[in-house]
């Protein structure tokens, strides 16, 4: 028996046993699905713990419900061909308005930039919502957060290392709410090779 806690709950659960069955082809699919959505998603939990933050979501941690959601559709491929499928990467989800007339484009050698058209409403787009950039190097593996901007900024200008240069990046844009309550669904910003 082993003894242990989730979120102040204690309980008790046996061992399991070790199956001497050679795992099956679909298994070592699956598990390889999770291994890859574990491994993009941990560096990030939380950045996902604030994209998941809308008070109208369920009680599950924000990184748990993007590795459900990377292992539903954000992988393509036929194992053991298995890919990151970025546009369909949710890293937010909730019930603020999206950015319109989003774009990421290399603005110059070493600059790029994140914009959009700065439309807002009384309900569910405030002037004041906070954007936050996740900016993904694919050859590195590495993460950048960028959360400078506002909705009515309409921009956010990002510098790039010069040892960046002919490596991929990727991005996703989300808002927060400036009482932190509230997000928007992640949109996929696009990606571009750096010059």
């Amino acid at each position: 028996m082993v003894g242990s806690s989730w979120r102040s709950i204690d309980y008790l659960r046996s061992l399991p046993k070790p199956s001497k069955k050679p795992a099956t082809e679909k298994q070592l699919a699956q598990r390889r699905r999770f291994a890859l959505a574990v491994s993009f998603m941990q560096p990030i939990k939380d950045v996902l713990n604030i994209g998941y933050s809308d008070a109208r979501l369920s009680k599950v941690t924000g990184y748990n419900r993007a590795v459900k959601g990377m292992l539903e559709s954000g992988i393509t491929g036929v194992y053991p061909d298995l890919e990151i499928d970025y546009p369909n990467l949710m890293i937010s989800k909730g019930s603020l308005e999206g950015l319109a007339g989003l774009s990421f484009t290399e603005t110059a050698p070493g600059e790029i930039s994140v914009d959009w058209q700065p439309r807002t409403n009384s309900f569910n787009a405030f002037i004041d919502d906070d954007v936050l950039v996740l900016l993904h190097n694919k050859s590195r593996g590495t993460f950048n957060v960028f959360e400078s901007a506002t909705r009515e900024d309409s921009s956010v200008p990002i510098e790039v290392p010069t040892e960046f240069s002919g490596e991929e990046l990727v991005a996703w844009v989300f808002l927060v709410k400036r009482d932190g309550k509230s997000t928007s669904n992640s949109q996929y910003a696009g990606s571009l090779t750096v010059s």
